[in-house]
C-alpha cells in the first residue's frame, strides 16, 4: 500500500474520536463517524481523501496519490481488538436496512480499523476483511484475524478537544 502511517496525526485523530464520546446514541452514531473520518482525512499528512458521504460507493477514503487508487473503508469500534481472542470483535460491514444480500461486492481494497478505547489502528486487505463474515437479516458481520492485520499504531496520547456534543447542542439551542 502506498501509504505512509507516519504521516498521519493519530494523536489528533483520536483527540476527535474521544471528543465525539457524546455521539454514541443510535440517532447521531453516524454524524460522529462522519466527524472521525474528516477528521482522518484532515491529518493524513493529504494522503487521504474522504468520500464517504457517497453511500453508494462502498468505501470511505480514496489515495490521492500516486496512482493507482486505492479504496479505503474505515471501521471504528470500542474495544475492536481483544487482547486475548485471535479475531476482532465482530464488524458490521453492510447495513442492507432489509434487504437481505448473499454476496460480498468488492468495493474496497484495504479495511482501516480503528479502536478509540485501546487506541489502536490497524488494517487488512479486502481478502482478509471478509474471509469470517457472517450474513444476518438485515446485515453482514466480518470478523478479522488478527494475524492478518497490519499494525499501523498503538497506545496512542490523544489530544485534549472540546466534547463536540456539547458543542453540538449549545450550537442547536441558539439555532432552534
Amino acid at each position: 500500500m502506498n501509504i505512509d502511517w507516519n504521516l498521519f496525526d493519530w494523536e489528533e485523530i483520536f483527540g476527535t474520536a474521544v471528543a465525539c464520546d457524546g455521539l454514541k446514541r443510535a440517532q447521531v452514531r453516524g454524524l460522529r463517524t462522519e466527524i472521525v473520518e474528516l477528521a482522518i482525512e484532515k491529518y493524513s499528512g493529504k494522503q487521504l481523501k474522504y468520500v464517504g458521504m457517497n453511500d453508494k460507493l462502498g468505501h470511505d477514503f480514496l489515495t490521492n496519490d500516486p496512482l493507482p487508487l486505492i479504496r479505503i473503508e474505515c471501521k471504528m469500534q470500542d474495544k475492536m481488538f481483544q487482547p486475548i481472542a485471535k479475531k476482532t470483535r465482530p464488524i458490521t460491514l453492510k447495513n442492507f436496512a432489509g434487504n437481505a444480500k448473499d454476496t460480498i461486492e468488492k468495493t474496497f481494497d484495504y479495511m482501516l480499523m480503528l479502536d478509540p478505547v485501546r487506541m489502536q489502528v490497524g488494517y487488512a486487505t479486502f481478502e482478509n476483511s471478509v474471509e469470517h463474515h457472517k450474513f444476518q437479516s438485515s446485515n453482514v458481520s466480518v470478523q478479522v484475524d488478527h494475524s492478518h492485520i497490519t499494525w499501523v499504531c498503538s497506545g496512542i496520547i490523544p489530544k485534549q478537544k472540546p466534547e463536540i456534543a456539547k458543542a453540538l447542542n449549545i450550537l442547536l439551542t441558539d439555532l432552534i
